[in-house]
C-alpha cells in the first residue's frame, strides 16, 4: 500500500526500458516485496539481483528442496562474488545440503567462516581442482558455475540427475547439453526473476537466526554515480550500493 518500504530489482526482459539509477521507477506490485524491518535500504537494496538468482538457480534449475530424504550436496565456484556466496549461504542455510565452495586465496577464509562452506578450494593453488575431485571420485547434486569457468569435463562431478547451472548461456553449456542429452543428468542456466515470493525468502534469510551475510564494499549518493561505477569497473569486494 502507499508508503511501505519496498525491495527488489527490475527485470532483466528486452522489453526492459527502466534503469535502477533513476529516481523513481514503476514496478508491479508482485515483482516486489516490503522490506524487512530493521534491515538498511543499502542492505535490501544489495540483497537482490545475487541472491535470487542464488535461490532460484538452486532451487528452480538445480532441483535442491527443503528436507530432503539425504543431504544433497553442493559445489559452488566463485564463491566470494556476488551469486557464489549467496548461493553458498542459501544452500546451506535454507536447504542443509553440504557445500563445497571454489574461491581465490584472498577469499578461502570468508568463504569459509564468513559464508559458512563446509569445504574450500584455493584454485590459485590448485588450477587443477577439476581433474583432483574427479580422480578423487566426488560426487555432488548441483554444481553452480557462478562465473562460467568450468571445462566440459565437470560434469563427470554430477551424480545421476545432477544438474551443472551457469549464470549465462555458454558454448561449454551447449557441449554439455548435448552430450548428456540422453543422460539422467542436465545442463543449464539462470536467468533471475524478480517475484514477491522469492524476496520475501530472502528477506526471511536476512532477518533469521541464521542471518544471510551480504557484504557492501562500499557506498556512494546518487550524484556520484560516475565514482561508483568506477569503483565497480575496478574490483570491489562486496556490492557497490548507490544511495
Amino acid at each position: 500500500k502507499v508508503g511501505d518500504d519496498v525491495f527488489g530489482f527490475l527485470q532483466y526482459a528486452p522489453s526492459q526500458t527502466q534503469g535502477a539509477f533513476a529516481d523513481y521507477i514503476t514496478v508491479k506490485h508482485n515483482e516486489c516485496a516490503i522490506k524487512p524491518s530493521g534491515i538498511d535500504f543499502d542492505v535490501a537494496a544489495a540483497s537482490t539481483t545475487e541472491p535470487v538468482t542464488a535461490l532460484q538457480a538452486l532451487r528452480d534449475k538445480g532441483g535442491l528442496r527443503k528436507g530432503a530424504n539425504r543431504q544433497q550436496k553442493v559445489l559452488v565456484v566463485g564463491a566470494a562474488g556476488g551469486v557464489g556466496s549467496a548461493a553458498v549461504q542459501i544452500a546451506k542455510k535454507l536447504f542443509g545440503a553440504h557445500v563445497t565452495a571454489v574461491s581465490s586465496t584472498k577469499n578461502v577464509e570468508q568463504v569459509k567462516s564468513k559464508f559458512g562452506a563446509h569445504a574450500v578450494i584455493d584454485r590459485s593453488i590448485e588450477p587443477g581442482y577439476v581433474q583432483k575431485l574427479i580422480e578423487e571420485k566426488a560426487q555432488f547434486d548441483v554444481i553452480l558455475d557462478a562465473p562460467c569457468v568450468l571445462p566440459s569435463s565437470a560434469t563427470k562431478l554430477l551424480k545421476p540427475k545432477g544438474v551443472i547451472v551457469t549464470t549465462a548461456p555458454t558454448g561449454t553449456m551447449y557441449l554439455n547439453q548435448s552430450k548428456m542429452a540422453l543422460s539422467s543428468k542436465k545442463a543449464t542456466w539462470i536467468s533471475c526473476n524478480s517475484n514477491r515470493e522469492d524476496l520475501d525468502t530472502i528477506g526471511e534469510l536476512l532477518t533469521g537466526e541464521d542471518k544471510l551475510v551480504v557484504p557492501i564494499d562500499s557506498k556512494f549518493k546518487v550524484k556520484d554515480i560516475a565514482k561508483a561505477m568506477a569503483k565497480h569497473a575496478d574490483g570491489h569486494n562486496g556490492r557497490v550500493v548507490i544511495q
